[in-house]
Parts: structure tokens; C-alpha cells; sequence
């Protein structure tokens, strides 16, 4: 019982929420995987501490007869009758009605604790090889809001730029259908994660039906409807109280059979923790399940750029230099899907405040790359140009056609037309053929 509180304890400090999700994946592996660990220690305790299992015993047993008897009932399975029903002659029908759960309890609730922390593991492994770091960026971000020192705060969301930053130079100038499908990784697993636990929440109800022997993935709600109608518990046969045990004892070289009549206190704390648990699963099951429609609207092509325009609005108003075609090619070609999820994650975690100032932030790099590239553009075109070769250049007299953008510093025509004359002879030949003339 210690060791096992020993590991429980551990387990309990090493289970933490995350800044990579949302609120309802933590209630579903943070604030689950804790109800159930707690559950699991008040059934050990009632077990290893209190009196689990007492049983009605004949007036002839002595103390270390009844103990016994009540630790074999304990360890061996005891099966349910119903009060108005008769004892079955035949030992099969009796195995038929064997409880064979209240032993496993605490662990049963363990497993399933673990079980739920797996979407949750599942995420926290794939996110970690994608572009950006959210744990950390996040966390950056939270810290940036919490802080009251201005230079703190500073230093903190140039922190937060860094990390985001560098993980968009990963897709920068690299647009093709590979670059995009690769940016959707990300969100995309994400969105399996959550439905992994629309599909944990189904699997732990039957789960628990199945390790209870119930083999009724609706008993959560036959029973509270029993429980409702004032239904007796002794006619039922879901977490029963009072139970049967059959046992065998040789004396002097003969076998005595016992069939004693025992009370499974235990299952009065079951029958209200696996009942509490069904509807707090199924709940969990409609709650991640309308969470995960949710997130795919948010994701959707037009509300990335309505959440873009919105923070972008609300640090620079009616801003004249906010053409929609700027905010798609921010949204689409400088964030991508990967940037736009992680904006969106640091919303919710960080504030509303706090993501505005980094998406309006992130637009004057993009504004910022958007004008690095048209300035390196126009260095690589007259680049090229300076590197023809000298007769290409000349063209045998023919003009030259030096092409200016608009944008740059001739305003009054798109184009200059220069003529150039011939080259001139090299000195040997122009005095051979002046000697010859003469």
C-alpha cells in the first residue's frame, strides 16, 4: 500500500498542463488523468485501510475462521443472488454471476488515467518536429504578459519574434505545393489529436463496462434511471452490496462446503465514482467532439485572414496600407497554415493583447522582406546586365534598351533608348589601312 501510494504520488507530481493546447485538451488529459488518480487512491485506501468486505458467518467460527473466510472471499471472486431468488444447486450458475472487479478497482482507474494522458503524449511528440517550438514560444508569451517590467516585457517579445521568425524562414521563398502541404502538417496533426480524444472518451466507457464485467456501455445511465425510479440495489445486479461466497475447509480428512453471505462495502464508493464517470465522459466525448469543429472553422482559409485583418485593425485602425490582397499574401505566403495555427494558439493562451502586438509586429517583417525582395531583384537585373559580354553589349550599333521600374528613379517613361556608335579599330589595323590609303 505505501509503494503504491509512493508511485502515485510520483506520478501525480510529474503530471503537469502544457502551453501547446487548449482548455479542453487539458481537461482531457490534465484535469481526467487527476480525478481519476484521486479516485484511485480513496478506493486503496478504503481497501488496505478499512474493512472492504465483511461477511455473515455461522456462530461456531472462531476469530481466525472468520478472518480467514472474509480474505478468501476477498481474493476469490463472490457472486451475486438476488434476495427473492433461491440458492442454485449447481456450482455453474453460480461462476455465471461471479464479480470478479472490486479487487482491480484502483488499478482499473489507473489504467484509465494513463489511457487518457496518451493523445496528449501522442501531441506533445509530434509538435516538437515541426518548425516552431510552441511550448517555448508560448511560454515566452505568457511571461511577456505577466510581466510588469517594461524592459522585461521587451526583451521577452523580441524572444517571442526570434522563435517565430525563425521557424517561417523554413518555408520562405519556397512556394510549391510540397512547401504548402508541409506547412498544413502541424495543424493537421493537431486536429488528429483532438480526435483521439473524442475516441478516448468512447473508448473509457467501454473500457470501464468491460473491466467491470458489466458488458453495457449504457450502464451509467440504466443506472442512474434505476437509481431515479427508487429501484432496490439488492435487485440489481450493477455494483450489488450484498453478495455470496462459497468455500471449502478439510477437517479430520473430510470436506466441509460454506456458502456464507457477505457485504461488499466497497461498492457503495464504486457505484458513485464509475457512475460520476460515465456522464463525465460522455460530456468529455460532446465537449471534444464540438471542440473539434470548432478548431476546423477557426483554421479555415477565410477566417485566418479575418483573424489577421482583426488584430491587424485593432493596433493600426482604418490603416490606408492594408489592401486585402497584402493581408491574403501575409496570411497565405509569410505565416502560412503552421504561423496562422500558432497565432491562434498564443491567443488563447497568451491574450488577445499579446498576440496583436506580435502579428502587427511579424506584418512590418513582412512588409519589410516584401521590400528586401523587389530591391534584390532589381540588383540581380542590372547585375546581369554589367556581366554581358562587350560585343553583346554594343550590339554592333544597334540601341541599347535599359528597362527602369516605374517604382524607381525614372518616373517619366518605363524605358531609355541609347544610341551608340560603332567601336572604334584597334591602333595596328587603323594604321595599316590610313598607310594604305595614302
Amino acid at each position: 500500500m505505501v509503494l503504491m501510494l509512493d508511485k502515485l504520488s510520483k506520478v501525480l507530481k510529474r503530471l503537469k498542463r502544457h502551453n501547446d493546447d487548449d482548455l479542453f485538451d487539458q481537461i482531457n488529459y490534465y484535469y481526467t488523468s487527476m480525478l481519476l488518480l484521486i479516485f484511485a487512491l480513496l478506493v486503496s485506501a478504503k481497501q488496505y485501510v478499512g474493512a472492504p468486505l465483511q461477511c455473515w458467518l455461522p456462530a461456531f467460527f472462531t476469530h481466525s475462521m472468520e478472518q480467514y473466510a472474509e480474505d478468501y472471499c476477498w481474493v476469490k471472486n463472490t457472486w451475486f443472488l438476488n434476495v427473492h431468488q433461491q440458492i442454485p444447486e449447481h456450482h455453474a450458475n453460480r461462476s455465471d454471476a461471479e464479480i470478479v472487479y472490486y479487487q482491480w478497482t484502483p488499478f482499473i482507474l489507473f489504467i484509465q488515467s494513463v489511457v487518457c494522458f496518451l493523445p496528449c503524449l501522442f501531441w506533445l511528440t509530434v509538435n516538437k518536429t515541426g518548425a516552431f517550438d510552441l511550448e517555448r514560444i508560448i511560454k515566452f508569451a505568457r511571461d511577456t504578459k505577466n510581466s510588469s517590467d517594461a524592459n522585461e516585457r521587451q526583451r521577452l517579445m523580441k524572444t517571442v519574434g526570434y522563435f517565430i521568425e525563425d521557424g517561417l524562414a523554413q518555408f520562405r521563398g519556397r512556394a510549391s505545393l510540397q512547401t504548402t502541404l508541409k506547412s498544413w502538417r502541424l495543424p493537421a496533426l493537431y486536429m488528429l489529436h483532438k480526435i483521439f480524444y473524442c475516441f478516448n472518451a468512447l473508448f473509457q466507457i467501454y473500457l470501464a463496462s468491460h473491466l467491470l464485467g458489466i458488458h453495457d456501455v449504457y450502464f451509467g445511465w440504466s443506472l442512474f434511471k434505476r437509481l431515479s425510479e427508487g429501484s432496490n440495489w439488492e435487485t440489481s445486479g450493477i455494483f450489488p452490496r450484498v453478495t455470496m461466497c462459497d468455500f471449502e475447509v478439510k477437517m479430520m480428512g473430510n470436506v466441509h462446503r460454506h456458502t456464507i453471505q457477505c457485504v461488499l462495502v466497497i461498492n457503495m464508493f464504486n457505484e458513485k465514482i464509475f457512475l460520476f464517470l460515465w456522464f463525465w465522459f460522455a460530456s468529455l466525448f460532446l465537449a471534444s467532439f464540438v471542440n473539434f469543429f470548432y478548431w476546423v472553422s477557426l483554421l479555415a482559409c477565410g477566417n485566418q485572414r479575418r483573424f489577421i485583418k482583426k488584430h491587424l485593425r485593432r493596433r493600426r485602425g482604418r490603416d490606408p496600407c492594408l489592401p486585402r490582397k497584402a493581408i491574403e499574401e501575409f496570411a497565405e505566403q509569410y505565416l502560412h497554415a503552421d504561423g496562422v495555427f500558432l497565432l491562434r494558439l498564443l491567443e488563447k493562451r497568451a491574450g488577445s493583447l499579446i498576440a496583436s502586438l506580435v502579428i502587427d509586429a511579424l506584418f512590418n517583417e513582412f512588409n519589410d522582406f516584401q521590400t528586401n525582395s523587389i530591391d534584390e531583384n532589381i540588383r540581380k537585373g542590372l547585375q546581369q546586365q554589367q556581366n554581358l559580354s562587350f560585343p553583346e553589349l554594343i550590339g554592333l550599333g544597334k540601341p541599347i534598351i535599359v528597362s527602369f521600374p516605374d517604382s524607381d528613379r525614372r518616373r517619366d517613361s518605363g524605358t531609355t533608348s541609347l544610341k551608340v556608335a560603332p567601336a572604334p579599330l584597334p591602333v595596328d589595323k587603323f594604321d595599316q589601312e590610313h598607310t594604305s590609303a595614302v
